[in-house]
C-alpha cells in the first residue's frame, strides 16, 4: 500500500478504523498475486507463446483487478468519510492538543511516581521511611492514574463529537492515492484485454490446426491403417526425443559443447532425468542457463547436481534456481565447482529464516556485484539476508539496504565518517596540530612590530637631541617607545604559540571494518561490530502490517524517553552511515537475538548436503514417486526415440527430395503419379504421424 495514507484514521460505516490497516489485506493480496505475475512474464520471455504460462497470466490478471477494484472501493468509503469531518480538524485540533499534551505530562508524572514507588518499596523494607510516607507515594500514583484515565476518555469524546477528523493534508493523501489506483485499475485492465485477446487468437489457430491435423491424418489412416495404441507410443517417444534434441541443441549453439562433450552433456541431462524429479529437457534447460553463465563443459557436468537439489528442496522451477546459482557464483567470484556448496548455503538460509530461494536469489541480485568486489563470503551474505528476511525486509528491499549500507562503509563520506566518529566505529589519535597560515601570519606581525619599535627609537632619541629629556616632545616619544616595545613582545607571545600548535583529537581515517593495512574484514566481523557498537533498539522496526517503519517515527518513539533519546542520537548517527532508507534493514542485523544469530549462523556454516537431504525430504511421498516415475518414464521415451529418430529423418529427407521433384513435374505429370498406390503407401505413417500431432497441438491450444 502506499506509504500517503500510513496513519489516517476515518470512520467507515460506523467503525472508527486505520485506513492503512484497512486495506492491509487486499494490498498484500495485490502484493502477492503481482508476485506471480513477475514470476510468469520472466517465464514468458523466455517461452513467448507457451499456452499455460498465458493461461495463469490471465488468470492472476483477473485476480489482480478484482482486488484492485477492491481498494479502489475501500478507498472511495474512505474518502467520503473523511470528506464528512476534514472541515472539523482545525477546531478538533485546538480542542484536542491541549488533552494531548496533559496527557504527555501525566505519563511522564505518573512514570517517575512507579520509579519513586519501586525505591519506595526497598527503603520501606529497611525502615528508611515511614508507612505513612510510602501511603502517600500510593496515593498520589492512583490519583495520577486516574487523571490520566480521565484524559484519555476525555480525548476519546473529542474524537467522537468532531468524528475523527483529518486533517487537509491527509484528505488531499486519500484523494493522490484514489487517482494512483484508478490508474493501476485501468492499466491492469489494458493488459489483461491484451493477454485475453491473445488467448483467443491461439484458440483460433488451435481450431485451424485441428481442423488440418484431423484431414491429414484421416488421409493418412486410409491409405495405411496402423495400430492406435503402437502409433500413440511411437508418436509420444518421437516427440519427448525431438524435445530433449532440441534444448541441447540450445545447450551446444550457446556453450559450443560438440563432439564427446556435448555428448557427456547429453549423457548427464539423461541421468538426472531418470534420477530426480525433473525431465532430461528440463535438466538441459537448467544446462542452458549454465552456458548462457559462461561455464564450461567440465563445469556443467559438475554443478548441475547441487542445482536440481536445491530445485527440488526449494518447490522453485529448475531454470529459475539455475539463473539464480549461476548469477550469484559469477558476482562473488566463486568457481562453478561451489555451486553444490552455495545451494547448500540457500537451502540452508530458506529453511531457517523466514524467506525462500527466490527471494534470497532476488536479494543476491542486488547485493552480490557490491558484496563479492569486497570479498564477502555467500555465507556471510546469506546470514546478514536472513536476518533482514526475519524482520519482514526481503527480496530486492533487502538487497539494496545491504549493498548501499556495504557501499557507505567502503567509501564513506566525511558526514558519515563524522558519525563514525561519534559511534566509537572510527578510529583516532591526540596529535600537535600546527596552523602553518596562522604562524606565517603571526611572523609577519612580529617582524612589523619590530620596525615599528626601531621607528619608535629613533623618534625618541632625535627628541632628546632637540627638546631634552624633561621636555614634553621627548616625554610623549618615549611613551609611543614602550607602546611599541609592549606590541613587539605580544607578537612574539603569538608567534611562540602558533609555533607550538594545538593538541587535538582527529580521525585517522582507519575504520572499525578495516583491518590494520586498510583491508575490509569479512562481513561476519562487520555485522558483529555493528552489532557490539549500536546496541539493540528497544523499538519495533515493522508496522503492524509488515513494512518497515518511517525514520522519523522511529525518532520520535524513541525520544519520548531518556535511554530512547540515547538510542535516538545513535540512529541519527547509523541514518547518516547507512542511509535513512537503508537503516531498517541494517537494524534488524543489530536487533537479531543473539539466540536467532547464533541458530543461523551455525545452520549456514554446517550446511552441507542440505539441499539434498531437503530434496530427498521433499520427495519422500507419493507424489514425489509419481513425479520421479514421470521422469523415468520420459527417459524411456527419449530411449525409444534414439532408435525411431534416425529412421524418420531419413524417411522425411527422401520424401523431401521426392516433393521437390513432385513440384518441378507438370501439371499432367503430377495426375498421373498421383494415381500410383506405391505413393500413397510410401507417405501413408508419416501423414498419420503428423495428423495426430498437429491435430493433438490444436486441441491444446484451444484448450487454453
Amino acid at each position: 500500500m502506499a506509504k500517503r495514507v500510513t496513519g489516517i484514521t476515518v470512520e467507515i460505516n460506523g467503525d472508527t478504523t486505520n485506513l492503512s490497516k484497512a486495506l492491509s489485506g487486499v494490498d498484500k493480496n495485490i502484493k502477492n498475486t503481482q508476485s506471480k505475475l513477475r514470476d510468469v512474464e520472466k517465464l514468458l520471455k523466455l517461452d513467448p507463446t507457451n499456452t499455460e504460462l498465458l493461461a495463469q497470466k490471465q488468470k492472476l490478471l483477473g485476480e489482480v483487478v478484482k482486488d484492485t477494484k477492491e481498494k479502489l472501493d475501500s478507498l472511495k468509503t474512505a474518502s467520503e468519510a473523511a470528506a464528512k469531518t476534514k472541515d472539523n480538524y482545525d477546531a478538533w485540533k485546538e480542542k484536542i492538543t491541549p488533552i494531548k499534551t496533559e496527557i504527555s505530562k501525566t505519563s511522564d508524572e505518573l512514570k517517575k511516581l512507579k520509579e519513586k514507588s519501586e525505591e519506595a518499596n526497598e527503603q520501606l523494607s529497611k525502615g528508611e521511611i515511614s508507612q505513612e510516607e510510602y501511603d502517600k507515594i500510593q496515593r498520589e500514583i492512583k490519583e495520577t492514574s486516574d487523571k490520566l484515565k480521565d484524559l484519555k476518555k476525555s480525548k476519546e469524546d473529542v474524537d467522537k463529537e468532531f468524528g475523527h477528523p483529518v486533517s487537509p493534508e491527509q484528505f488531499d493523501r486519500i484523494q493522490r492515492e484514489i487517482i494512483e489506483t484508478e490508474q493501476d485499475l485501468q492499466r491492469l485492465q489494458r493488459e489483461a484485454e491484451n493477454s485475453r485477446t491473445a488467448l483467443v487468437e491461439i484458440g483460433k489457430a488451435g481450431e485451424g490446426l485441428q481442423n488440418i491435423g484431423e484431414k491429414i491424418s484421416g488421409v493418412g489412416q486410409s491409405l495405411l491403417p496402423v495400430t492406435a495404441g503402437i502409433l500413440g507410443l511411437g508418436t509420444a517417444a518421437v516427440k519427448t526425443g525431438a524435445d530433449f534434441d532440441a534444448e541441447m541443441s540450445k545447450v551446444s549453439a550457446i556453450s559450443g559443447a560438440t563432439g564427446d562433450d556435448l555428448d557427456a552433456l547429453r549423457a548427464k541431462a539423461r541421468e538426472m532425468g531418470s534420477e530426480t524429479k525433473f525431465s532430461a529437457s528440463e535438466a538441459g534447460q537448467a544446462l542452458e542457463y549454465m552456458a548462457m553463465a559462461g561455464w564450461k563443459t567440465d563445469d556443467m557436468l559438475n554443478g548441475i547436481e547441487g542445482i536440481m537439489n536445491l530445485a527440488a528442496a526449494s518447490g522453485e522451477e529448475l531454470g529459475t534456481t539455475s539463473d539464480i546459482v549461476t548469477d550469484a557464483l559469477t558476482a562473488l567470484c566463486y568457481q562453478a565447482k561451489d555451486a553444490g556448496h552455495f545451494a547448500d548455503v540457500l537451502a540452508a538460509a530458506s529453511s531457517n529464516a523466514n524467506t525462500n530461494v527466490s527471494m534470497m536469489g532476488e536479494s543476491f541480485q542486488y547485493v552480490a556485484p557490491v558484496a563479492g568486489s569486497m570479498g564477502a563470503s555467500a555465507e556471510d551474505l546469506a546470514i546478514a539476508l536472513g536476518l533482514m528476511a526475519n524482520s519482514g525486509i526481503k527480496a530486492s528491499q533487502a538487497g539494496n539496504s545491504l549493498k548501499n549500507g556495504l557501499v557507505n562503509l567502503i567509501k564513506p563520506t566525511d558526514a558519515q565518517k563524522a558519525a563514525m566518529e561519534q559511534l566509537g566505529l572510527m578510529t583516532t589519535k591526540t596529535a600537535n596540530i600546527i596552523d602553518q597560515a596562522e604562524v606565517d601570519k603571526a611572523q609577519t606581525k612580529v617582524e612589523n612590530k619590530t620596525l615599528d619599535l626601531e621607528k619608535a627609537q629613533i623618534s625618541y632619541n632625535d627628541a632628546l637631541i632637540k627638546y631634552g629629556a624633561e621636555s614634553s616632545q621627548a616625554q610623549k616619544k618615549l611613551i609611543d617607545l614602550q607602546k611599541a616595545e609592549n606590541n613587539l613582545i605580544s607578537a612574539q607571545d603569538a608567534l611562540t604559540k602558533a609555533q607550538q600548535g594545538t593538541i587535538q583529537v582527529v580521525g585517522t581515517g582507519q575504520s572499525a571494518f578495516a583491518d590494520e593495512y586498510g583491508n575490509m574484514k569479512s562481513l561476519n566481523e562487520i555485522m558483529n561490530v555493528l552489532r557490539s557498537s549500536l546496541g539493540k533498539v528497544n523499538v519495533d522496526l515493522i508496522d503492524s502490517e509488515g513494512n518497515a517503519r518511517e525514520y522519523d517515527d522511529i525518532i520520535a518513539e524513541l525520544s519520548q524517553t531518556e535511554e530512547g533519546l540515547t538510542q535516538a542520537e545513535q540512529l541519527k548517527n547509523a541514518a547518516i552511515i547507512f542511509g535513512k532508507q537503508n537503516l531498517s534493514g541494517m537494524l534488524a542485523i543489530v536487533n537479531a537475538s543473539e539466540e536467532d544469530y547464533e541458530k543461523l549462523t551455525n545452520a549456514i556454516y554446517n550446511c552441507d548436503g542440505t539441499a539434498q537431504g531437503m530434496a530427498e525430504t521433499m520427495q519422500d511421498n507419493l507424489s514425489g514417486q509419481l513425479t520421479i516415475l514421470m521422469s523415468q518414464l520420459q527417459e524411456l521415451a527419449i530411449s525409444f526415440a534414439e532408435i525411431l529418430m534416425p529412421v524418420i529423418r531419413s524417411i522425411v529427407t527422401k520424401i523431401q527430395e521426392l516433393m521437390d521433384k513432385f513440384n518441378a513435374l507438370s501439371p499432367a505429370q503430377k495426375e498421373t503419379i498421383a494415381k500410383i498406390a506405391l505413393i500413397a503407401a510410401a507417405i501413408g505413417s508419416l501423414l498419420i504421424v503428423v495428423g495426430q500431432l498437429i491435430t493433438g497441438l490444436g486441441g491444446m491450444m484451444i484448450g487454453f
